[in-house]
């Protein structure tokens, strides 16, 4: 939860006050909370989330067609977790050598079971999510774990080419969507060419390079 203002209100006893807030939830539900009980981790989620994360746990034996139809979330959020696993854990997994066979590894906490996952990282907010290593040598484990959308896991690739400029390091297509100069573009004037970084993304081209 990410709080983003509070404020303090009388208690109903009248004996002091109490601090309130408007939180936002990874979902983008913004909702108001006691921010005490976000401070001691007693609500991490909006009340929707809750609920699903609740529903998924109490269901998670029905993976069968009928609750695929009935929450596709849920349903989706089990088999990216089902996925993780296997190919960190699964030498005869197509997806091994990138995964498990360089070293990455699932926390303990999430091996031991579903419900861990989804307490500490709650259902994918909507289709177009995927799970995402913040750290892309890191491992899954709920510090370095989001859910993040395409676009997003597609920037944070370990092969991604980085560009820092004025001391902030984005990738080529980020650049690409605030100087209008195509992304090949740039890469091309940096690595084939020598240009200056700032000056590769920021000067627009007459014709094509």
């Amino acid at each position: 939860m990410e709080i983003l203002s509070e404020f303090k209100e009388a208690r109903s006893d009248g004996r002091g006050t109490r601090t309130f807030c408007i939180a936002r939830c990874k979902c983008g539900d913004k909702s108001r909370y006691d921010k005490g009980n976000i401070k001691r981790g007693n609500t991490t989620r909006c009340k929707k989330c809750a609920n699903k994360s609740r529903s998924l746990k109490h269901n998670k034996h029905k993976m069968s067609d009928a609750y695929k139809k009935e929450n596709p979330l849920g349903y989706a959020t089990y088999c990216v977790y089902m996925t993780m696993k296997a190919r960190c854990t699964n030498k005869n997994n197509g997806m091994y050598g990138n995964y498990g066979g360089r070293g990455i590894s699932v926390c303990s906490r999430w091996l031991e079971s579903f419900d861990n996952f989804i307490d500490d990282l709650g259902v994918k907010p909507s289709k177009g999510y995927q799970i995402d290593r913040i750290n892309n040598d890191g491992n899954y484990e709920p510090s370095n774990c989001r859910w993040a959308t395409i676009k997003e896991n597609a920037r944070n690739k370990r092969n991604n080419f980085l560009i820092t400029v004025d001391g902030e390091t984005k990738t080529a297509p980020e650049w690409s969507e605030i100087s209008g100069v195509m992304p090949r573009t740039i890469k091309k004037r940096i690595q084939d060419y020598g240009w200056d970084e700032k000056e590769a993304v920021f000067k627009k081209a007459n014709k094509r390079v």
